[in-house]
């Protein structure tokens, strides 16, 4: 019997030598794995307990004018962050609870924010910006309850004069998930703010900078105790500043005058296309997105009738009126239609195809040539203008103006407007051009649609002779190393002598006996320009609405139009004056608004003293 178990022993005692090697053998194994093989991954793991790779967020570039005030600028904040790493699941809801309670957010957003962020363990997820100061003491005095959770100082973008230029500024918000897996956000995460509209859009590449590196030592519960000097930091690179051609004084101004119109003025040196200011209104502040806007406050912005996001400069297109009677006279000139002293008679009627045309003086304005019809903008002189040139030339002639196409400004969102003509109607309408079709055409109606920034392009290329400028509102190309930024769009030869015929017609708007905008003449500079008023409702659809002129909606109430140059021997700026749905009551006060305009530019730029030798009138106003 002792045999046997001794025989039993006996054979279990490879198999125990077995088990122990291979069990000795599977350590050796792991601490070769841990120890040889993956020895860089936890030497990272183990530096990465105490130290800390901090990005140093570049200092978003200045906004500036034309004489270095600025416009957009940056001011000190803070900005909360989580490190994943330091952040325990086991504490992650009652964490975001207290953060929701004490900086008065949705817990929702602020998980939302900490998973949409997918980073590294180690790199912070941004949660929330512009934080309090007495929100960061108490965060920070709750540190041991809140694991992972640092603050840091940032910088949030300022815009010193609130609204002021706002469409053309823009405003900033956190990058999108969309502007992520771009390849031009590369170097961007999760939180960080980028420009959205206008400049702070365009400009982005030259505002944002290069953000630095450095690594620091941390305490057990992530506070920063030092920065290491080894490796050495990489320092940030602050943003590039963006010098505008805008005038801060001038375009102060300008923004008073428009009040309480909605609609826009255009301030823009004609010889070289810079925009010297322009508004837009209604308005909105942007330092709200650059706080974070809330829901409430985005909602009521889009909800607003007047879309205050619109920057109607270059994103309205609408009928021009009369204005676009001067495109009508310079094609039917080239075309040999008419020369300048070809006359024509108004009785307020043209019949045509069984059809009357009226002009907006009743009884007409008898015989009148070109400079005549111009100054006293005659309806029938142009259908008749437009019918000798026809639609193919004054389609040709608006294009090369620029109307109907986009300027090329450096803004977003540009509209193209729409110029009517032959090969559209038979290719989309699939139906033929009728002559009748150019005579509402000839005076800007019939479906011609421009914006405001076209118009004065328009007028300042008739000011400087035919060249149509690029809109430019960058001062600082070169320095930049914006090496193509083009300047001219076209050129258009024109005979110097119906140059001279068109402008002193623009001229004969102010200082003639019938303009429609006497009321800007003035001793201390000359003038020259064009009126116009543009129907957003035909007289026969209003009354099928069931309402009179005299209580039309004020969203079916006409636009009016100024446009026009200045001095008229030597021009050095031109001004577009738009009141959106002006009715009646806007006729009457678009002049003296550009007169206002063209006062504070003298003023602010003092050009060369320009003494009229005409006496001015009485203030007068006329329809056109």
């Amino acid at each position: 019997m002792i045999k046997q178990d001794s025989s039993r022993q006996n054979r279990r005692i490879p198999w125990i030598i077995v088990f122990m090697t291979a069990f000795i053998a599977a350590i050796c194994v792991k601490l070769w794995w841990l120890q040889i093989v993956q020895v860089d991954k936890y030497r990272e793991l183990a530096q990465n307990n105490r130290t800390r790779l901090m990005r140093d967020r570049a200092q978003r570039g200045r906004i500036v004018d034309r004489n270095g005030n600025s416009l957009a600028t940056t001011r000190p904040s803070f900005g909360l962050y989580i490190i994943p790493e330091d952040f325990p699941k086991t504490k992650r809801n009652e964490v975001f609870k207290q953060l929701g309670i004490i900086l008065s957010l949705p817990e929702d957003m602020i998980k939302e924010k900490f998973f949409l962020a997918n980073s590294a363990g180690f790199i912070p997820r941004k949660i929330a910006s512009n934080i309090p100061f007495e929100k960061v003491i108490q965060i920070e005095s709750k540190k041991f309850d809140l694991p992972g959770v640092i603050t840091r100082a940032e910088n949030t973008r300022f815009y010193p004069y609130g609204s002021l230029a706002c469409h053309m500024l823009g405003y900033v918000g956190e990058i999108s998930e969309k502007q992520l897996s771009s390849s031009f956000f590369t170097d961007y995460q999760i939180g960080d703010i980028v420009g959205k509209t206008g400049v702070e859009s365009i400009y982005e590449k030259y505002l944002n900078g290069k953000d630095g590196y450095r690594w620091v030592e941390v305490d057990s519960i992530g506070r920063i105790n030092r920065t290491l000097r080894q490796p050495a930091p990489k320092l940030s690179k602050p943003g590039a500043d963006i010098r505008l051609t805008i005038d801060l004084e001038l375009q102060k101004s300008i923004e008073k005058y428009l009040e309480p119109w909605n609609g826009c003025i255009i301030v823009m040196n004609p010889n070289n296309g810079e925009i010297l200011a322009m508004v837009s209104r209604p308005e909105y502040d942007p330092n709200s997105f650059a706080v974070g806007i809330s829901s409430e406050e985005w909602n009521q912005l889009n909800a607003n009738k007047d879309y205050p996001l619109i920057n109607r400069p270059l994103q309205v297109a609408a009928s021009p009126g009369s204005v676009f009677k001067v495109v009508t006279a310079i094609a039917a000139l080239r075309s040999n239609g008419i020369d300048t002293n070809t006359s024509m008679f108004c009785n307020g009627v043209f019949r045509f195809s069984n059809n009357d045309f009226h002009c907006w003086k009743t009884g007409g304005h008898g015989h009148v040539a070109l400079r005549q019809a111009i100054e006293g903008s005659c309806n029938v002189f142009f259908y008749q203008a437009g019918l000798k040139a026809g639609i193919d030339s004054i389609y040709e002639t608006a294009q090369q103006f620029g109307l109907g196409k986009k300027t090329m400004i450096s803004l977003p969102n540009e509209r193209s407007g729409f110029i009517p003509n032959r090969e559209w109607k038979e290719t989309v309408k699939h139906d033929a051009w009728w002559p009748g079709e150019t005579i509402s055409v000839s005076i800007g109606q019939g479906g011609v649609l421009t914006t405001p920034l076209q118009l004065i392009n328009m007028m300042s290329a008739i000011a400087n002779g035919g060249t149509v400028y690029r809109p430019k509102i960058l001062l600082n190309a070169d320095e930049l190393g914006i090496q193509d930024y083009q300047t001219v769009l076209n050129t258009i030869t024109f005979n110097d002598d119906y140059w001279t015929a068109l402008r002193e017609g623009l001229r004969d708007v102010i200082w003639g006996d019938h303009g429609t905008a006497r009321s800007l003449k003035m001793k201390e500079i000359t003038i020259a320009g064009k009126t116009g008023t543009a129907q957003v409702i035909s007289k026969s659809a209003l009354k099928k609405l069931g309402f009179s002129e005299f209580d039309i909606p004020e969203k079916l109430r006409d636009h009016n139009w100024f446009v026009g140059f200045a001095p008229f021997d030597n021009p050095q700026v031109s001004v577009l004056v738009f009141l959106e749905n002006g009715g009646k009551e806007g006729a009457s006060r678009k002049a003296n608004i550009a007169k206002q305009v063209f006062l504070k530019w003298q003023e602010v730029f003092q050009p060369a003293p320009h003494v009229d030798q005409m006496s001015p009138t009485p203030e007068d106003m006329t329809n056109d």
